[in-house]
């Protein structure tokens, strides 16, 4: 018997994206920008606080329902793809002035703006907090390209403890053991660091990707020095296979430079994977979180933009 194509509902009906739809889910973005809020693991975790993301298809193009509590600025609904654009976001947004709805979309890619035949019909302001900071593998997987206070850190801790004595590797998260050992690193780290604080909303998503790594299609690098980890670094690779998308990320702050030392060990691996660039997501206009990603000396950003109609 032959099995029934899975399919989003067509707007304005929306589907809940479920586990079970990642392959199709991906199959529909894959000729897309490695975008984060694109990614299957992310709108499964970060963007699904109480129910289940929604999606629905417009043509070729998806509508996503991006919502966040408590933040209704950085909530809403967006357009991904390039079909016949112009007419769909003016579908969209006809749908909103008919049901009294504030006629605007969020969170638009720039790769979708820039197929617009009339851009001249929509106001569009950008998104800065949620524009996506891409860096390049390069710059710290070889320790002679990194900037001489950040080396200064690396070359004086491993002269201490001695290349033989760091590993990064994948941390296989379908062992109840792994799962347990991780929860209780994040815990025992949370009060190393502003980089380890969770707030509620960050403690369940990162609860939720251990829980459920695989099928999220994520997988999970710990960094070990000594045979004891200190630090771990969630991952997704996407169909551009020059990018990696990374995601929850946590250091033991007792171990000197973990910052400093994760970021050149996890350039190093991915760099013999053959990744080129890192997409290390947006801020979300936290100061100091923007501090961290500029100081990594972005290469590139994905950037978004909210859609207003002209009047």
């Amino acid at each position: 018997m032959k099995t029934k194509t899975p399919a989003f509902k067509t707007f304005p009906e929306f589907s809940e994206l479920t586990l079970d739809d990642r392959d199709y889910y991906n199959g529909l973005i894959a000729n897309f920008p490695p975008l984060m809020d694109l990614s299957f693991g992310n709108l499964m975790t970060w963007w699904s606080a109480i129910d289940n993301p929604r999606i629905s298809q417009l043509g070729k193009n998806l509508i996503i329902s991006y919502w966040l509590p408590g933040n209704e600025e950085a909530s809403g609904l967006s357009i991904v793809g390039t079909d016949h654009i112009d007419e769909a976001v003016c579908q969209v947004l006809d749908y909103f002035h008919q049901t009294n709805e504030h006629s605007r979309l969020v969170h638009v890619p720039e790769f979708v703006i820039s197929t617009m035949k009339y851009p001249e019909l929509y106001n569009f302001t950008g998104e800065r907090d949620f524009d996506e900071c891409i860096i390049s593998v390069a710059n710290f997987s070889k320790i002679e390209n990194i900037l001489p206070g950040k080396k200064w850190k690396i070359r004086r801790f491993l002269d201490k403890v001695g290349d033989s004595s760091i590993q990064v590797k994948n941390i296989d998260l379908s062992q109840s053991e792994n799962r347990r050992s991780l929860s209780e690193a994040i815990n025992a780290w949370e009060k190393m660091g502003q980089m380890n604080k969770l707030y509620k909303h960050e403690k369940d998503s990162i609860a939720y990707v251990i829980n459920h790594t695989e099928e999220l299609g994520m997988d999970c690098l710990g960094l070990y020095v000594r045979n004891e980890l200190v630090s771990f670094l969630h991952y997704e690779f996407p169909s551009n296979e020059e990018y990696v998308l990374t995601g929850y990320a946590r250091f033991n702050y007792e171990v000197p430079f973990i910052f400093e030392l994760s970021v050149h060990e996890y350039a190093k691996w991915f760099a013999s994977q053959g990744v080129k660039y890192v997409n290390i997501d947006a801020d979300i206009g936290n100061s100091f979180m923007r501090s961290i990603k500029v100081n990594l000396g972005p290469t590139n950003f994905f950037r978004k933009y909210t859609i207003t109609p002209c009047n």
